[in-house]
């Protein structure tokens, strides 16, 4: 597959898979098919995504960190299945409090009321999070909540800007 082939498939198939419309099936059938695949192995294609699936840097870690002394929790834009697949392995429940995926919730970020969800769920004020993403696009509604922003370029950048916030871990 070419990488145009893999932007095109990616294109036609994430929206479904990033709200929940589509499994995880049906999200690599038409990705494969978009992307013109001499063969659509949906199969391999799972068990590929799942074998190259890592926690970012030391991530993991920094969060375990800041759970000791905050409360902490994630908002991510992923399928279903893919989500459900991560919180297993990474056993990512020992270090949030609250997921919320845009999989399960049927919308994602930049979705104003997925960041309206996360503090809900919290039982807080949008202005006592903050909100950490790689994704310039997903800053601008948390801050329009209230919700203080970083964008994430990197760990060492995060623990910096973190400090430079009061931000013990």
């Amino acid at each position: 597959i070419s990488r145009r082939g893999m932007e095109r498939g990616w294109k036609a198939a994430w929206p479904g898979l990033s709200i929940g419309s589509v499994t995880e099936d049906e999200f690599w059938a038409l990705f494969l098919k978009t992307a013109g695949a001499k063969k659509i192995d949906v199969r391999k294609a799972k068990e590929l995504w799942r074998k190259y699936q890592m926690p970012l840097e030391n991530m993991l870690k920094l969060v375990s960190a800041l759970r000791k002394r905050y409360r902490t929790a994630a908002l991510a834009n992923s399928g279903r299945e893919w989500m459900d697949f991560k919180i297993r392995k990474f056993k990512l429940n020992s270090y949030f409090e609250i997921i919320i995926n845009s999989g399960h919730a049927g919308m994602a970020k930049p979705d104003s009321r997925i960041y309206d969800l996360i503090a809900q769920r919290l039982s807080v004020d949008p202005g006592e999070c903050l909100f950490i993403d790689d994704q310039k696009k997903n800053l601008p509604p948390a801050r329009k909540l209230g919700m203080k922003t970083i964008l994430f370029k990197g760990q060492k950048e995060l623990e910096i800007k973190l400090r430079e916030m009061g931000i013990d871990f």
